[in-house]
């Protein structure tokens, strides 16, 4: 059903957010031009488990470092593949990112072309028909590289858009992201365990859609593990990034599931 194809895309939009090389004593977190890492994602079923032949394989790299964006001079340039399920060179998908680290912090630009990946990545749902008007793109804080937790959550970073899907008409969407580091952690990927720095992320979202009304999204919840460099044997990459499953029921179309994501490394290889 038309409705029931919208809201996985709205979904999508905001889910949107091991053999390892031995770092130099005392690094810091950070990306360098050529930092290539490899990950297994599975999509997750209504108890974030992993779901059966739902495997796929990303990789991650660093293309460019210095780079001019949202008012900022030293973003980071991040291209992401997705290679089929059981496929390691039949290619879905290529997305770009850009991401800085600045003070031990870690932000996001999320931009239309942030949207255009989430929504591209759904596969139930079809963009023809679909645009999208009044979203003004803006630096997200990911992450928060301290040993000890927050004291206090992330800002809460608020965006508005409209989708435009004919014959439905206009869809409103509000949204909100914050978080919270939550310290520093043990994490065991492959019999193998590393440190890292743990950010918890709540993501809320409200639609507003024609005949339906107003909808809000149970709250979208999401955990991000970035590597401590500084620690013996832990790569300096993101290892871990989770969102969990959500169930939306909706009058008329019924329950709609927002299945969750898990992507866990496989190996990194430091650029230079």
């Amino acid at each position: 059903m038309k409705f029931s194809r919208i809201l996985c895309a709205c979904g999508a939009l905001i889910i949107a957010l091991a053999a390892c090389t031995t770092q130099p004593s005392g690094e810091k977190f950070g990306f360098k031009t050529g930092d290539y890492t490899v990950y297994q994602s599975v999509t997750l079923d209504s108890a974030n488990n992993a779901i059966r032949d739902s495997v796929f394989r990303v990789t991650s790299t660093v293309i460019a470092t210095g780079q001019s964006i949202g008012g900022q001079n030293d973003a980071v340039l991040v291209i992401d593949s997705t290679f089929a399920a059981g496929s390691t060179t039949r290619l879905t998908s290529r997305d770009s990112s850009y991401f800085r680290v600045s003070n031990d912090e870690i932000y996001w630009y999320f931009n239309t072309g942030a949207i255009a990946q989430f929504l591209g990545g759904s596969g139930s749902f079809n963009l023809a028909g679909v645009s999208l008007s009044g979203f003004q793109p803006q630096w997200i804080k990911l992450g928060d590289l301290k040993d000890a937790a927050s004291a206090q959550d992330f800002s809460t970073t608020s965006f508005s858009a409209t989708i435009n899907v004919q014959p439905v008409g206009s869809i409103a969407i509000a949204a909100t992201i914050g978080g919270k580091g939550l310290g520093k952690t043990s994490l065991s990927l492959n019999n193998t365990t590393y440190s890292v720095h743990r950010q918890s992320q709540t993501i809320g979202l409200k639609l507003t859609i024609p005949l339906l009304g107003n909808l809000t999204i149970p709250t979208i919840q999401g955990e991000y593990d970035y590597g401590v460099p500084s620690e013996s044997g832990t790569p300096r990459t993101l290892l871990r990034r989770q969102f969990n499953t959500v169930t939306l029921n909706v009058p008329i179309i019924g329950s709609t599931v927002f299945n969750g994501e898990r992507r866990t490394l496989v190996s990194f290889t430091p650029g230079k």
